[in-house]
């Protein structure tokens, strides 16, 4: 069945269409449409009228009423007839009427999460959708009020009879669960309504409910094991290598973990809240994990490098082969679902076939209690790759053991899955996908599809045709994809279906690629392929072009328009994910993507005392939830180098101090120490050798080197302080144990703060590096570079929030028309290439007088930098002093890189930037901004030893500042009191 495959006609036909013998026809204004749902109806039903007689009335004009009773005249009635096979969903033509029904759970709310997470048949709603789609011309394009098109009617005709059974029975995508109970994203609440808006499209979609999700799987992680168990009985758990028992694994030969897996399944058949009998203490189930009455999920943990090496399990293994461990641990689950079966008849066992047991016992024969769900991996797209053969034999044998179809379990995140970040590159499959379900549709019946992306958008498209394949797996998926585009971006859908293919075509590189690394691998995580990715595959001059095609495809629309907003969501929530990535896992700094925030770190000889420390500029902490969260106890710290140490003075503002429930330790002896109230400080050397230090607020420390946690003490002095208003710390590293140099740039630095009290709501991460958000962190790329500078320049300050930041002594503001001035304002393009106008505008201006602005509309910018400098000529204060500068900007453009820096270069009297050895002596402050709304930049920085020092230079810059304008307002310049 080619469903969507000429839309247009379609609709025609529907338009114009003569009244048929034994049809119902539904006409343009009409005021007497009644949907009828029957007494007391399932909450499906329910909801369904609600969505048929919104739209239906939407496209016809008319007045929709939904009513319990029937009545004469046009009619639909919704709910089972009886008459239906349960397995289809109805559309029928009976006695002037339309009947609309399936199979439906009685009971229940028209609750929008109810009916996804907890309803699991919903037929009727279901022909519904199929009813509008098919019938009625509407589209359910994305979440939110702007996301469905309804096209206008004259009429919609049907007669006979039209049956329809899903492709698949149980159709899920696990995307939608993990935002559900995630934090809210800005762009999901801003762009597509919440959470709420995001359920309800995948409802209009028809994924269906909970009841294919995996529950409990690698069972003992899931039940604490290690946690709750191992301290008690440690001789259930696998012996390594070395004698010692590890609580990550059990030993599967041993007879008594049969027996606890048995007693563990009898309480919660049983309905025990508690399974002390078993020896756990739970107080009560996961409830999210264990939401089946009827099933329990029993599946060893994957961590397959602590298998048990006691003598029993090795015999048994030996003859096995590389299928030893999972015949080991298929033997304790089948006998354990034999003794259910007796004891509970009609409850079931489920499990995996995964790692360590990919495949079938040899002899053993399954249960017919043990519900088995297939693993897939994302190679197993691609229909030429061993992985496709591999995984269609095992769903081929599934059927053959099982009896029935058997349920698969899809997995993607193949490109970041090794990577120490969250993103890595679009996965664009929808139509490998699709060939890969029509391959083995023979064989499968349930399809739970795992996906996690950093944003909807990126997954907006590929969830809309991948709903409908699992609907109808036969479905032409190009027609559906060609009207999506034409829906979806309007006159931009060329440009945009070649963006999309484009994604395609390297995702499919991208899998090629992976699935050769992972043969090299078996049963092992690969090492991480990113830099490979973005060298080969996602190269530069590929992210210039499908950025160029982005930047046509808004020209093709009105500025103002649906399309162009959507066509913005894909610069900012893909191709800038990706520039980000590129730049991090690449050494092509020629091209990168990333702003730099270098640390200007003070050269001293020996560690600062009191008076320098005063001396030397703060370095503010920013959230760094990577999903936004809270941040209200703000941080900063201090930092200075000599050639033997770096420095660190850390001040944590805490007004619930008293909570912390940090542990009197002794120094590098733990490796829990983030459970305490702790910061790290993390440096890099040239060779990106990770050292990564955590201190408690008690002052107690370890350390982690290359992942190895160090016994050592050597090279770490740390004090540490407490008092009602907070805590922190001094701290002395040696350039011994990090390998610190002071080649400027050739080491990193980052310093981050957990702030982890007894009361867990509380919890906040902090960092200084905004590129080194949670997930992240421990990147020597999203560390900041070290620029050892003499002469007391210190690193500039950016205030997050300008109404919150510091004002001292007397402002002088010299960029508004207001005040005469008689220094100089210029602008220098890099490189110089086109023209530019300088001007000033009172209409722009932040507060009064006039804004001085940059504007670049016509001009097509080719460098990096578009730079607006403004030269004090007037005295220089004496060596010592700590300016503050501040400057108000603004940046208007269809796509600035949204970083805005102020400069401070120091200049001798011939205008000639001061430098010691090859730096600069200058301080910058880098902040993000968001286009069309005034931002405030602010640095400190002190006036350096030098008697020839005749005026400051304070530059404004915008990277990668797309045509548009640049303003500045308000430049400030103040003595800082200290």
């Amino acid at each position: 069945m080619k469903r969507f495959a000429c839309m247009y006609l379609v609709i025609g036909a529907i338009l114009f269409a003569s009244p048929l013998y034994g049809a119902v026809k539904f006409s343009r204004g009409e005021k007497n449409i009644i949907v009828v749902t029957g007494k007391n109806p399932a909450g499906s039903v329910k909801f369904a009228a609600s969505e048929l007689a919104r739209f239906l009335g939407a496209a016809l004009k008319s007045k929709v009423v939904v009513q319990e009773q029937m009545a004469e005249g046009k009619c639909i009635v919704l709910g089972s007839s009886g008459k239906a096979d349960a397995a289809e969903n109805v559309i029928e033509e009976k006695d002037g009427k339309l009947w609309i029904y399936g199979k439906d759970t009685p009971g229940g709310t028209g609750d929008v999460s109810n009916l996804y997470f907890n309803v699991e048949n919903k037929g009727t709603l279901e022909a519904v959708y199929q009813f509008l789609e098919d019938y009625v011309g509407v589209r359910f394009l994305e979440p939110g009020r702007n996301g469905t098109f309804v096209t206008g009617l004259k009429a919609v005709t049907f007669s006979g009879i039209r049956k329809f059974k899903p492709s698949f029975d149980e159709r899920r995508c696990f995307y939608f669960r993990s935002v559900w109970y995630r934090a809210e994203t800005d762009e999901l609440k801003k762009e597509f309504g919440g959470k709420k808006e995001l359920m309800l499209w995948a409802l209009r979609l028809r994924f269906t409910s909970e009841r294919a999700k995996v529950y409990g799987c690698h069972t003992p992680g899931y039940l604490y094991l290690e946690k709750i168990l191992f301290p008690k009985k440690p001789e259930l758990f696998a012996v390594q290598s070395n004698g010692m028992r590890s609580g990550k694994d059990l030993c599967w030969s041993n007879p008594d973990v049969e027996d606890f897996w048995y007693t563990l399944v009898d309480c919660y058949f049983r309905g025990d809240p508690d399974p002390k009998a078993a020896g756990l203490d739970l107080k009560e189930w996961n409830r999210h994990l264990f939401k089946r009455k009827d099933e329990f999920m029993l599946d060893p943990h994957d961590y397959q490098e602590y298998f048990c090496q006691c003598k029993r399990c090795v015999d048994f293994r030996r003859p096995h082969g590389e299928r030893g461990q999972g015949e080991l641990v298929w033997k304790v689950i089948i006998n354990v679902c034999r003794r259910i079966a007796k004891k509970h008849p009609g409850k079931y066992i489920s499990t995996l076939l995964y790692p360590p047991k990919r495949f079938y016992p040899v002899k053993l024969q399954i249960p017919g209690n043990l519900r088995v769900r297939t693993t897939i991996p994302w190679q197993a797209i691609d229909v030429k790759s061993s992985y496709f053969a591999e995984s269609t034999r095992l769903l081929k044998e599934t059927q053959d053991k099982l009896a029935r179809k058997g349920a698969i379990w899809f997995y993607f995140r193949a490109a970041f899955a090794a990577s120490p970040t969250l993103y890595g590159v679009p996965e664009v499959a929808a139509a490998d996908f699709q060939k890969y379900l029509q391959s083995v549709k023979p064989y499968v019946s349930d399809v739970f599809y795992e996906h996690i992306e950093p944003s909807h958008t990126i997954r907006n498209i590929d969830a809309y045709l991948i709903a409908h394949t699992l609907y109808d797996a036969d479905l032409d998926m190009n027609a559906v994809a060609d009207e999506y585009f034409r829906l979806y971006f309007g006159k931009a859908a060329p440009e945009m279906m070649e963006f999309y293919r484009g994604m395609e075509t390297n995702w499919r590189k991208v899998t090629a690629h992976m699935g050769g690394v992972a043969k090299k691998y078996p049963g092992k995580r690969p090492p991480c392929q990113l830099n490979y990715i973005f060298t080969n595959i996602y190269t530069y001059k590929e992210i210039m072009r499908l950025s160029h095609l982005l930047d046509k495809a808004e020209k093709a629309v009105p500025a103002k328009s649906v399309y162009a907003a959507r066509i913005r969501r894909y610069r900012t929530y893909v191709m800038d994910l990706v520039k980000q990535e590129f730049s991090v896992h690449t050494s092509d700094r020629a091209h990168s993507f990333k702003p730099e925030y270098p640390l200007m770190v003070r050269q001293v000889s020996d560690m600062p005392d009191a008076a320098m420390w005063k001396t030397l500029p703060r370095l503010a902490l920013v959230n760094a939830n990577n999903k936004g969260g809270k941040y209200t106890q703000k941080g900063s710290f201090k930092v200075a180098i000599s050639a033997k140490a770096i420095y660190v003075k850390a001040d944590f503002d805490d007004v619930e101090i008293a909570k912390s429930g940090s542990k009197a330790r002794k120094n590098c002896d733990h490796t829990d120490i983030s459970f305490d109230n702790c910061s790290e400080i993390f440096t890099a050397d040239a060779k990106g050798k990770v050292t990564q230090i955590f201190v408690t607020d008690l002052g107690a420390f370890v350390v982690r080197q290359d992942k190895q946690w160090l016994k050592s003490a050597d090279g770490i002095k740390v004090s540490a302080y407490k008092s009602k208003q907070g805590w922190g710390y001094i701290a002395e590293i040696r350039h011994t144990l990090t390998g610190i140099v002071l080649e400027s740039g050739k080491s990193r630095f980052n310093l981050t703060r957990t702030r982890n009290l007894n009361d867990k709501s509380l919890l906040e991460h902090s960092t200084f590096n905004p590129d080194a958000v949670l997930g992240k962190w421990t990147s020597p790329a999203r560390m900041s570079a070290i620029v050892p500078v003499k002469g007391g320049i210190g690193q500039g300050t950016v205030y997050q929030n300008a109404a919150k930041a510091p004002t001292a002594g007397k402002s002088v503001i010299f960029l508004d028309s207001k005040k005469r001035n008689p220094n100089t304002l210029w602008v220098r393009w890099n490189p110089p290439k086109g023209r530019s106008k300088l001007g000033s505008s009172s209409k722009d201006c932040r507060t009064s007088g006039a804004a001085y602005f940059i504007d670049c509309t016509h001009v097509p910018l080719q460098g990096k930098e578009l730079t607006a400098s403004w030269r004090y000529m007037g005295p220089v204060p004496r060596a010592g002093t700590v300016l503050r500068v501040s400057v108000w900007t603004r940046v208007e453009s269809s796509n600035p890189e949204a970083v805005v820096s102020v400069r401070v270069a120091w200049n001798d009297k011939n205008k000639r930037w001061l430098r010691l050895k090859s730096d600069d002596i200058t301080g910058t402050a880098c902040k993000r901004v968001v286009p069309g709304k005034w931002e405030k930049i602010m640095l400190e920085i002190e006036v350096p030893e030098h008697k020839d020092i005749a005026f400051v230079s304070v530059t404004v810059s915008g990277s990668e500042i797309r045509p548009g304008k640049l303003f500045i307002d308000d430049l400030k310049i103040e003595k800082v009191e200290i």
